[in-house]
């Protein structure tokens, strides 16, 4: 499963490609209902930004501190696009880099799997076959 700031930057790029606004990119997102907390939030940010009152611009950048930095930056390109500036070279490159965040977690946890599968094996499996091949040992020991 992609995660959710990359799937909000994908639907938001096929919007503008498909001749959309990012509100309809933004209104595709939050139709699937997702339930992580990026998009948890996102829903409320996009409800504050939408009431243009400066309570409410304070309170949404308020709310821009529960992102990494990397979901603070696309919610910045998304305010630009918002307010009419070019983003479609900024999505792209975010979305890239997006993808290369999500490849070097991917090669990190590989990387450690061998490891953790190892763990079942010397909790379970090597005792059961020390028990095979000590058991019978005893007992040719007692005769």
């Amino acid at each position: 499963m992609e995660p959710a700031a990359l799937r909000l930057c994908r639907d938001i790029r096929n919007a503008i490609e498909s001749q959309k606004s990012i509100k309809y990119g933004l209104q595709v997102f939050i139709n699937r209902k997702l339930r992580d907390p990026f998009s948890v939030n996102l829903v409320r940010w996009v409800q504050l930004i939408g009431h243009n009152s400066e309570i409410n611009r304070s309170e949404a950048h308020r709310l821009t501190d529960l992102f990494n930095i990397y979901q603070r930056t696309l919610l910045l390109v998304i305010e630009n696009g918002l307010a009419g500036h070019s983003v479609s070279d900024h999505l792209m490159q975010i979305e890239s880099e997006f993808q290369a965040i999500c490849l070097a977690d991917i090669a990190k946890h590989t990387a450690t799997l061998p490891f953790r599968l190892q763990i079942p094996l010397l909790l379970f499996i090597l005792p059961a076959i020390l028990i095979i091949i000590i058991v019978p040992a005893l007992n040719l020991m007692a005769l």
